[in-house]
């Protein structure tokens, strides 16, 4: 909220100010309606995902975002369509659900390159919070391959 206050208050009206989120703690909706409750005076843009797909934790979907505009803001999007793209797109690509080690990387403050590495060297997701545990704080934002090569292969 800061940080859009501060845009808000120090850009020009006629640049629009963007949120990108990520849903790796089920935090991006509240973050959108938080950003659109503050009826700023400029447009926003929310960066979603069709399907709620990207890497880690995902983002949060374009369908879910178009209805609550549509019931709560007053806009009119063709839900159908978003509908019918999402279905087509579940239909093409089958991704595993790895969101759970997403999550838990989020929870432990870790770097997203930390689950992954986790889920390419099939480690259970009931493991995964003794790795990140393990973690030392100066590592946990900036992803050391070394580090967690060490940890799963001591």
């Amino acid at each position: 909220l800061y940080l859009f206050k501060y845009f808000d208050k120090n850009l020009s009206k006629d640049i629009p100010l963007g949120l990108h989120t990520h849903n790796n703690m089920n935090l991006a909706k509240e973050n959108i309606l938080t950003l659109i409750n503050l009826d700023l005076d400029r447009d926003i843009i929310i960066d979603t995902s069709l399907n709620g797909l990207s890497r880690g934790g995902g983002m949060f979907p374009t369908k879910d975002l178009a209805e609550i505009l549509n019931n709560g803001y007053g806009k009119n999007y063709n839900l159908s369509i978003l509908h019918n793209m999402t279905e087509l797109i579940n239909s093409l690509v089958k991704l595993p659900d790895n969101s759970q080690a997403y999550y838990l990387s989020a929870k432990y403050n870790c770097h997203p390159n930390y689950a992954e590495y986790l889920i390419l060297n099939k480690i259970p997701v009931d493991k995964m919070s003794n790795y990140f545990e393990r973690i030392p704080n100066e590592d946990k934002i900036i992803y050391s391959k070394e580090l967690i090569k060490n940890l799963v292969n001591p």
